[in-house]
């Protein structure tokens, strides 16, 4: 139906950087995603794998974010540049 087309679309969307804003999702969006259906729900370590898989999934989101800035030439990410950033 057309959830499944909208989902595809933001996942899309999320994976060339379109998306500025960071998406704290929840876990039945997590489960849609494929390193999730990966991991044994029975495992007591399951909450703190999950975290990490969205903090480095932000921190890409976030590298991505930034070479988009520097492609645009953001006065932001020049003046940030110079600091190890």
């Amino acid at each position: 139906g057309f959830n499944s087309i909208f989902t595809k679309l933001e996942e899309v969307k999320n994976r060339v950087c379109l998306s500025t804003k960071f998406i704290i999702m929840d876990l039945e969006e997590l489960k849609k995603r494929h390193w999730v259906t990966k991991i044994k729900y029975s495992d007591t370590r399951t909450p703190q794998t999950i975290k990490k898989k969205i903090d480095k999934e932000a921190l890409e989101k976030q590298q991505c974010q930034r070479n988009s800035a520097r492609e645009r030439g953001e006065r932001g990410y020049v003046q940030s540049a110079g600091k190890g950033i």
